[in-house]
């Protein structure tokens, strides 16, 4: 078991190995967030820890893909695979690469058949609403 410091500097767990894992896949972690393993008092960086190096390197080779949540009742990733239909992934490697790329592709197009319309007048108008709101904050950045 392990706890882990967050990007908000908030501390979480204890958290497994299984679960730990699962943020790092998720992106939620990577090899600079702090762990500390149960019965230590020193914290240390995820990337020290060679339990995490595969999930740590795998990584880094994918990028983030949403995958849908599984029923409650179905098995856990740790289970054995089973031989349903379609590519299995790649162990270690994350999601299908080439489901992946599907995915990438049908966003891509979605997000392209939106009729987009820009006013920048609205935008200049607004910009100025909020500084006349908050000067001081946007002076200080």
């Amino acid at each position: 078991m392990y706890k882990v410091i967050g990007s908000d500097n908030r501390e979480y767990g204890p958290a497994s190995e299984e679960v730990i894992r699962r943020w790092i896949a998720e992106g939620r972690a990577n090899g600079a967030t702090q762990v500390q393993k149960e019965g230590e008092t020193s914290w240390r960086p995820l990337s020290s820890c060679v339990e995490f190096a595969e999930a740590l390197a795998a990584g880094s080779l994918t990028p983030p893909v949403a995958v849908p949540e599984a029923p409650a009742s179905a098995p856990s990733a740790s289970a054995a695979p089973s031989a349903g239909p379609g590519p299995s992934p790649t162990p270690g490697f994350g999601p299908d690469p080439t489901a992946a790329a599907a995915a990438a592709s049908a966003l891509e197009s979605e997000l392209l058949s939106r009729d987009a319309n820009l006013d920048i007048g609205a935008c200049v108008q607004r910009s100025w609403e909020l500084f006349q709101k908050n000067p001081w904050l946007v002076a200080g950045a």
